[in-house]
């Protein structure tokens, strides 16, 4: 929801959406508050300590007061014990799947770019193969700030299963392949026709490899993975 209320220009489609999301969440909100004061009461208190300004925020931009966002002194004495446990093993499952999401979409990026430089050509096609491939960058970014919310409720809570969970950075995303600048020259100088090849650039640097590769037991050549793949190069051909 905050994602889609984050674009500034959206169509009919996804405004219809975004209304029917915020209004789904205010239908669901009383309810929780409710819950809230019997388990949280820690949380009533900060959400009784908000002004009128803070109440009156849109539905993606409501504080839930989670067991995360108490302070440790509300969530010792305002939350049920159970509560906060259930909030950390949950935080933690979440870090997990969201790292194998990160780390799929960029097997899936990195497999599309490969193919996109060996087999794409003309500056029309290769515009809407990066489009596409951005598509994808957008999957990677979506569940990186996922798995970094979900980290950091971990460091608040001061849950033990935080030291599975390393910080995750800007560098971690970045693959090592990349189009060759002398191409983006020529489409600059407007041979719009060429039948040149984008050449794909591999590092030849020493680099670390990323935590990300190795967490959890690392990747798994599971059908899900493939079948992601499989989809995302049929689309990909059927757009060019």
């Amino acid at each position: 929801m905050k994602r889609n209320a984050r674009i500034k220009s959206r169509s009919a489609a996804n405004e219809m959406r975004l209304r029917e999301q915020r209004q789904s969440f205010s239908d669901m909100l009383d309810h929780f508050r409710e819950l809230q004061e019997i388990y949280m009461p820690g949380a009533a208190r900060a959400l009784n300590a908000l002004d009128d300004k803070q109440r009156s925020l849109s539905a993606e931009d409501t504080k839930l007061f989670l067991p995360s966002d108490l302070c440790k002194r509300d969530r010792v004495s305002g939350c049920a014990a159970r509560i906060v446990d259930i909030a950390g093993r949950f935080r933690s499952a979440r870090c997990s799947d969201a790292i194998a999401l990160v780390r799929q979409h960029l097997h899936n990026k990195q497999y599309l770019i490969a193919f996109r430089n060996a087999n794409v050509t003309g500056q029309k096609d290769s515009t809407r193969a990066r489009s596409f491939i951005d598509r994808v960058g957008e999957r990677v970014e979506t569940a990186a700030e996922k798995y970094r919310k979900s980290r950091q409720a971990l460091v608040n809570l001061e849950h033990p299963d935080v030291t599975k969970f390393p910080e995750l950075n800007a560098s971690d995303l970045t693959l090592d392949q990349e189009v060759d600048p002398d191409l983006l020259a020529v489409v600059k100088l407007g041979n719009a026709n060429t039948n040149a090849r984008p050449k794909t650039h591999v590092s030849t640097g020493k680099r670390t490899l990323s935590w990300i590769w190795t967490a959890d037991g690392g990747p798994k050549d599971d059908e899900s993975f493939q079948d992601e793949c499989t989809y995302s190069n049929s689309y990909f051909l059927a757009c060019n």
